[in-house]
């Protein structure tokens, strides 16, 4: 593994901690985070979007559903810019997932998200009004097929990526 690569995966787990424990009052931080990169990366928009738009619709149907119940009766906007990060992390990691078959990158990635979405519960940033082993069940299977879409996505985004990008990877 890389030392951008690592440094890339540590940065979005201190983006992931600023948005899910700071939530709206560390939005003066994560904000402008998104758009320096965006200035910085704009062939990343593309994709940064499509997996945002994707993972809003995800949170929003499970919010819909009952599944998720925040402070607010509509995703907060700290969820929108979390979702905007995840993007911004997997533009990075498309030449490492265009490596692993879908069979082991997704049963991996779906277990990581639905931790993280466990790891939101304990800090109090989401309300599971499901039973805790439903709920993460339910997320699971999302995460699966979510994870399946991304699989997919990096089959056709890796190789422009990889062209275009070889400065920012080792």
């Amino acid at each position: 593994m890389s030392r951008s690569l690592i440094l890339v995966s540590l940065l979005f787990n201190v983006f992931w901690a600023l948005c899910v424990i700071g939530q709206e009052r560390a939005l003066w931080i994560t904000l402008p985070a998104l758009c320096v990169h965006s200035f910085l990366r704009a062939k990343s928009l593309p994709t940064v979007l499509g997996i945002m738009v994707l993972g809003i619709t995800m949170d929003s149907l499970l919010i819909w559903q009952g599944v998720f119940v925040f402070a607010t009766p509509w995703m907060p906007l700290w969820l929108g810019a979390l979702w905007a990060g995840f993007g911004i992390f997997f533009w990075y990691l498309l030449p490492v997932i265009s490596r692993f078959p879908a069979w082991q990158f997704v049963p991996v990635m779906a277990v990581a998200a639905t931790g993280s979405y466990y790891a939101g519960f304990a800090l109090e940033a989401v309300s599971l009004p499901l039973s805790l082993p439903s709920t993460l069940a339910v997320v699971f299977g999302c995460w699966c097929v979510f994870c399946t879409m991304l699989h997919w996505w990096s089959s056709f985004a890796a190789p422009d990526y990889i062209s275009e990008s070889k400065a920012h990877m080792d």
